[in-house]
């Protein structure tokens, strides 16, 4: 299902304040909240959650090729404050070739919580030309709604149509949800391919990791580039470890409300240690 969607402040509700969105104060809230807390029936909000699949420019008046840079947020109802996606400056652009290439993702750093409010994803991006000039190219918010009826398990889109662009999000809808924080570490050998990561219902992978984008073989902890994903307690979480010849190897986990899991994948000559932090996505702070 796709919705496009011509965005300005005035489509915020009214009780979030303006200021919020129009200065990019980081969210405070991290990660792991809920770890380490003993876990009771009484605690579960039965709070929903949203992966970011991808942010691509389905739309360009500038002809492709493109330098982008700038960000792109995700606010939530935990505190409608700034959760990096995408953040560059001018001096790191990202090359985008086509409407086919997502932005590269760096987040989100924590579970974005649905509840009974919508989300917001915020835009502000801009292009480079090869002369060094910038020129402002999406800047604007879509809304994604909360209170779901979840009768499907498939990619939602909303678009941003702006007078240079059009920015197409994709997300899934992930109810009763989970927070999973990845993290790895290559205490054998070394690895350089890439990291995926998706749940049984939903078979759009996340990139965890891509050795293309970081253009090193790894040794110890692999810094991955988005270790977060939310997932259904009702579901399993799937993470794959692929190398650039293709070789792949993967694991199934079972969610839970807190603590984690650690497990082995082994690729080859490289031995690869994964760790999976799971908490509650809360919507209260």
């Amino acid at each position: 299902m796709s919705v496009c969607v011509i965005c300005s402040c005035l489509l915020v509700p009214l009780y979030i304040s303006l200021v919020h969105y129009m200065c990019f104060l980081t969210a405070p809230v991290g990660p792991m909240r809920f770890t380490n807390r003993p876990w009771q029936d009484k605690m579960c909000v039965n709070c929903a959650s949203i992966n970011i699949l991808s942010v691509k420019i389905a739309c360009s008046d500038i002809d492709f090729p493109i330098q982008v840079y700038g960000t792109v947020v995700a606010r939530d109802c935990i505190d409608y404050k700034c959760v990096y996606l995408f953040r560059r400056d001018n001096d790191h652009c990202q090359l985008i070739s086509s409407n086919e290439e997502s932005l590269i993702l760096t987040g989100p750093k924590r579970g974005l919580a649905l509840w009974y409010d919508a989300d917001y994803v915020q835009t502000d991006l801009w292009v480079k030309d090869r002369q060094g000039h910038c020129k402002q190219f999406s800047k604007g918010i879509v809304r994604i709604p909360g209170n779901q009826v979840f009768d499907k398990c498939e990619p939602e889109t909303v678009s941003l149509a702006t007078r240079l662009s059009t920015v197409d999000v994709t997300y899934d809808v992930v109810e009763c949800a989970v927070e999973a924080t990845v993290a790895a570490e290559v205490t054998q050998g070394e690895f350089y391919g890439a990291m995926t990561a998706h749940t049984t219902r939903s078979k759009r992978r996340i990139v965890l990791f891509d050795s293309q984008v970081g253009g090193d073989k790894c040794h110890g902890l692999i810094q991955l580039m988005r270790p977060v994903v939310s997932v259904s307690v009702m579901d399993k979480l799937k993470i794959f470890a692929t190398t650039a010849a293709g070789v792949s190897t993967g694991v199934e986990v079972t969610p839970r409300w807190n603590g984690g899991h650690e497990f082995v994948l082994t690729l080859g000559d490289a031995t690869i240690c994964v760790k999976v932090t799971w908490s509650m996505v809360d919507p209260r702070l």
